[in-house]
């Protein structure tokens, strides 16, 4: 018999932390996502947009840059969903007899980013804002993993292969980075540094 796997990836914050996270010596329940606890790093106890106004000030970017590519990610994203792009990604569900076809998000770009608050530094020196700073949502997918001989077995039509793998770590406080190192491995080890050859990032 085909043992096939089934991973299922809840994007959740507080559920990737489990139920429980201890920070300076405290414990929190993590169940619903609060400002106090499932957004502060446990290493540090900064908070993520903190986090995030450090690595900006690093490597030397704007404010004027994160607001530029904010807008165009909302921009193709509308784009997208009104073209379709995304319409066969999505699985609808209905909440109180409402249907939900498609995210929310791109309903939400803001008329003046220039103008936007700063969020979590100072506001002369800071720059991550509600309109350029990532977002807050829930959401589940369903990945299915077979061997070779279970998709044989079984005639299934894959969609895709794993080819390699790679793993990378950094400070805690370098969290958003740390898949650009991986991406870096991945290449060298499987590719060649080909990205040429990669169609859908």
């Amino acid at each position: 018999m085909a043992v096939i796997s089934c991973a299922i990836l809840l994007t959740m914050m507080a559920m990737l932390r489990n139920k429980f996270c201890q920070t300076k010596n405290k414990i929190y329940d993590t169940s619903f996502v609060t400002f106090e606890n499932s957004l502060l790093d446990s290493f540090t106890g900064l908070h993520m947009g903190t986090c995030a106004e450090r690595i900006i000030t690093r490597q030397g970017i704007t404010r004027d840059d994160q607001d530029a590519y904010s807008e165009q990610s909302y921009q193709r994203a509308r784009t997208a969903w009104e073209n379709g792009i995304y319409k066969n990604e999505v699985t609808p569900i209905t909440v109180n007899d409402v249907e939900i076809t498609q995210d929310e998000e791109f309903e939400n770009c803001p008329r003046e980013f220039s103008s936007l608050r700063v969020l979590f530094d100072d506001p002369k020196t800071g720059s991550v804002t509600f309109g350029n700073t990532s977002k807050l949502g829930d959401g589940a997918c369903a990945l299915l993993l077979m061997s070779e001989d279970a998709v044989t077995g079984e005639n299934i039509n894959p969609i895709a292969r794993i080819v390699g793998h790679v793993d990378a770590a950094m400070e805690s406080i370098d969290f958003t980075t740390a898949v650009v190192i991986a991406v870096q491995k991945l290449l060298s080890k499987y590719n060649g540094n080909n990205f040429c050859t990669i169609s859908i990032w």
